[in-house]
Formats: structure tokens, sequence, C-alpha cells
């Protein structure tokens, strides 16, 4: 009796059993992927760079946690689809226990017997269809990991588009201030010319309904100011976003080819890898259905470390069965056709998708030139501008021009130099957007 306790206690302490998981080791597995080192949080009085903000984006977002997740759940399948092929051990107990008072034995029987076998079980062993589900999982890992990195692609540009958002907003805001400052300064030279009857009542009417008017955007200016902020700041994990922004991006004169960066984006894109290896994990999938036509085998080995059931002398038993369909090929052609057709899908998906792409490319190189023709046309606007309040300023020291005159000029060069911070600051995310469809778009930024 001692012998059966030592046994149950063992097959109860090995059942109890079970195994920790490292549950940073985890995350770690996709967290890898995405950045070398966890970035230190935003200092109170640091000024925030494009590089800086997304460094901080890519470590808080959920949305790649999410999409790391799923690569880890890849990774996990394929590992069970492997576990699979080894077949499965256990330690079971079987007691039986029967009441002998309720007539004579039986010869042979046994009123109570426990065996304790040690069990390796094979069931269903299909090689064609387990190996080409080895390979699906390993393409759905690849495929995983390709939506990773490519939705990490697409959160440093909305980043980077909420950051210049910030910059354009502030801009705004800054010209509008100082417009407004100089308008009401007209205001008050329009009315002391007025009381000296050298200006209309209609003057300083208009003088103060376009500066009640520059007041009203300059609120929504500050409005816009604020959104923008509270949009970088949720991007970036911070609850509110007080830091000034500095604007140290370069942009090259020339992107590049459009055939090289087509070429390069093709190579490079993850949305494109990510649909490749789709289709190849769907053309696995029609291994794995065609696999099912051929036969199964089951094997069931028991070797006993404790027995009490006759015969006692017994130490192992062997059972093998194979199975081979033959009144199911209708349901199996059904799974093949669905596969084939899953199989077609995925191949259009990734035609798709390569076009896309080379639409992209070209678009994003467009409007790069656009951006940048944008911008040298305004130059000679801010130099007439520039001249314009520079020769305003010798006038009125000359006793040439009126004070008027120089505020009506030093407001055309506020706006030009709008304007130029504006479209330099368009052509900066047209040429992330560009490096965004060319597949370069990275961490890699100041």
């Amino acid at each position: 009796m001692s012998v059966r306790a030592a046994l149950l206690f063992l097959c109860a302490g090995l059942c109890g059993c079970r195994s920790s998981v490292d549950q940073a080791k985890e995350v770690a597995t996709w967290r890898d992927l995405l950045e070398k080192q966890a970035p230190p949080p935003l200092a109170q009085d640091e000024t925030l760079t494009l590089g800086r903000a997304l460094a901080l984006a890519n470590h808080v977002d959920e949305r790649l946690a999410t999409n790391g997740e799923g690569y880890l759940q890849a990774l996990i399948d394929r590992s069970r689809q492997a576990a699979l092929i080894y077949p499965q051990i256990g330690l079971g107990v079987s007691a039986f226990v029967r009441d002998s008072s309720s007539g004579p034995p039986i010869p042979g029987s046994q009123d109570h017997r426990v065996d304790v076998p040690l069990q390796a079980v094979y069931s269903d062993f299909q090689p064609w269809s387990q190996v080409a589900s080895l390979d699906r999982a390993a393409s759905t890992i690849e495929a995983r990991r390709a939506l990773l990195l490519d939705a990490q692609a697409t959160l440093l540009l909305q980043t980077s588009q909420a950051f210049y958002s910030v910059l354009r907003a502030e801009r705004q805001a800054e010209v509008l201030e100082n417009s407004l400052g100089l308008q009401e300064e007209r205001v008050r030279d329009v009315e002391a010319q007025s009381q000296a009857g050298l200006a209309r009542t209609l003057d300083v009417a208009l003088a103060r309904a376009q500066a009640a008017n520059t007041r009203v955007s300059l609120v929504d200016a500050r409005s816009v100011v604020v959104d923008a902020r509270a949009a970088l700041a949720l991007l970036i994990g911070v609850a509110k976003l007080d830091a000034p922004l500095a604007d140290k991006l370069e942009v090259p004169l020339e992107p590049g080819d459009t055939e090289t960066l087509r070429a390069h984006a093709l190579e490079l894109r993850q949305d494109l890898a990510a649909a490749r290896a789709e289709t190849q994990a769907a053309l696995h999938g029609v291994d794995v259905a065609i696999g099912q036509y051929y036969p199964s085998v089951s094997l069931n080995l028991s070797y006993f470390l404790y027995r009490e059931s006759v015969p006692d002398s017994s130490l192992w038993a062997a059972l093998v069965s194979a199975n081979l369909p033959i009144f199911s090929f209708g349901r199996i052609q059904a799974d093949v056709r669905a596969a084939w057709s899953v199989f077609r899908e995925a191949k259009l998906l990734e035609s798709q998708v390569t076009r896309r792409i080379a639409a992209d490319v070209a678009v994003g190189v467009a409007d790069l030139h656009a951006s940048q023709e944008h911008l040298d046309a305004l130059a000679p606007e801010l130099a007439a501008a520039q001249e314009a309040f520079d020769q305003s300023l010798d006038l009125v020291r000359a006793g040439k021009a009126t004070n008027l005159e120089r505020l009506v000029a030093q407001n055309q060069l506020l706006s030009a130099q709008l304007s130029v911070a504006d479209a330099g600051y368009a052509r900066k995310l047209a040429w992330l957007a560009l490096k965004r469809a060319s597949g370069t778009l990275d961490l890699s930024f100041d």
C-alpha cells in the first residue's frame, strides 16, 4: 500500500507542476525589433526634436504593441505546430475497486487494482500536412513581423505630421500676434490722423475692423496650437506637452531617381513583404489541405511502472492504427478548393500592394518637387517684401514716408515669412512621406 501511495503522490506532484512565463522576455521578443533601447522620459525643460518625438511615440504606442503581440503569437503557434510532430508522453494512474461482498469471487478476478503506466501517444501522424503546417506557420511569422515594422513606419509618419502641425500652428499664431500688434499701432496712427483732420472716419473704421478680424484669427490660431500639442502629446505618451519644439531636419535637394526609389520600395516596403509572406502561407495551406488525402498513423505505447491488473507480468503494451480516408473525399476536396481560393485572394492582394507602392512613390516624388517649386516661387516674394520694408524704414527716417506705410510693409513681410515657413514645413513633410513610400523611414533623426 505504501508503493501505491508513493506513486499517487508522484503523479499528483507531476500534474501540479506549471512552468512560469517570463513576461519581460516575451515582450522583448518583439520590442527588440522596434528599438535598441527604451528612450528616457521627456524632461520638464527639454526641447523636443523630431527624433526625440519619434522615439517616444515608438516606445509607448499601443497599436505597435498590439502588432507585436500578434508577431509573438505567430511564434507561439509555430512552436505549437512543431510540438504536434513529437509524441506526447504522460504518466497516468488507473484504479479499480469492486464490492466483494455481493457474491462469491470469480476465479482469476480482482477486487481492486492500481496501474501506473508511462504512455507515449502519437495521434494522427500526417507528415505531409504537418510539415506544410510548419511552413505555413513560418510564413505567418514573417507576415506578422513585416506588419509590425509597417505599422511602425506608419506611426513615425503620423508623429512627424503631428510634430510639424505644432510648428506650423505656432508659427501662424506668432505671425498673427505680430500682425495684431502692428494693426493696433496702425489704428492708433489713423485715429491720430483723423483727429488732426488728415484721415477720414471711414479709414478709422476700416483699420479697427481689420484689427478685430486679426484678433479673431489669433484666437483661432491659439486654439489650433492647443489641439496640435494635445495630439502630439497623445502620440508621445505625455499628459501635457509644454516643451518648446526645435526643427533640425535637413532635407536633401534631390530625393533620387524615381525608378531607383521604386526599386527600393519594392525591396524594403514591409506591407509588400507581409503580402508576399501571406501568399506563401496560403500556398502552404494548399499543401495542408491536400495532405488530408494521405493516410494517418496513430501509435500508443505504454510502459507500466507499477501494475496489479492481470497479467501483471506484462510490462509494456503497444497499439498501432492507420486510417485512410475513403468516404470523406468530398469534404477534403472542398478544403482543397477553399485553400486554392485563399491563395488566389492573397496573390491578388499582393498585386494590389505592389501597384499601390509604385503609385505612392510616383506621387511622393511629384509632391516633393511641387513643394520645392512652391518654396522657390516664394523666394522672390519674400525678397521683395524685405526690400519694401527696408525702404520704408529709410523713407521714414528721411521724412518721406509715414509710419503707416512702414506698418503696411512690415505686415507684408510677416505674411511672406509665414508663407515661406509654411512651405518649408510642407516640403519636409513631403520628404518624410516619400521616405515612407520608399520604405526607408526609420528612427534615424535628430
